[in-house]
């Protein structure tokens, strides 16, 4: 999911008219018409992603630290609005991703009915990239003061 943003965000940023990037579901109503939330966007100078120190144990896999550090490990909606800076930081960058790509993991579905097995699953990290790339990345880069937390 999070190489579909970074693609995304790579190909929105060819066009330099492009200074905000939502991320939405299709499924998000929003409480006001377009005309509001599009000036709202377009008028504040921040980025708006939900981001929160993740105190959760079984989130953070420890083999992301040295490189991530608990500490700048940071969780919120997968869905965001990013400021043009902010998204080029997202497409590039080159230390926090791979470190995701190999150690953020889901952890599947524990399923009652198998018994012993549900405790090896249990044992392993639940990591949900999608919720915690963007959120970690800002944080990593010291940008944390530029984001409003929704």
């Amino acid at each position: 999911m999070i190489q579909a943003e970074r693609l995304l965000l790579d190909a929105a940023l060819e066009d330099p008219a492009n200074q905000r990037f939502v991320l939405l579901s299709d499924s998000c109503v929003p409480l006001y018409n377009f005309s509001y939330v599009y000036n709202y966007i377009m008028e504040s100078p921040r980025s708006f992603v939900d981001s929160f120190l993740d105190k959760k144990e079984g989130r953070f896999n420890p083999q992301m630290s040295p490189v991530i550090p608990k500490d700048k490990w940071r969780k919120g909606s997968q869905w965001f609005t990013l400021i043009r800076r902010h998204a080029e930081v997202v497409v590039d960058d080159e230390l926090v991703f791979p470190i995701f790509k190999k150690f953020c993991k889901r952890r599947p579905p524990i399923d009652g009915r198998k018994g012993k097995l549900n405790l090896k699953l249990q044992k392993q990290h639940n990591c949900i990239p999608d919720e915690h790339y963007v959120q970690t990345l800002l944080a990593m880069m010291g940008l944390e003061d530029q984001v409003e937390r929704r």
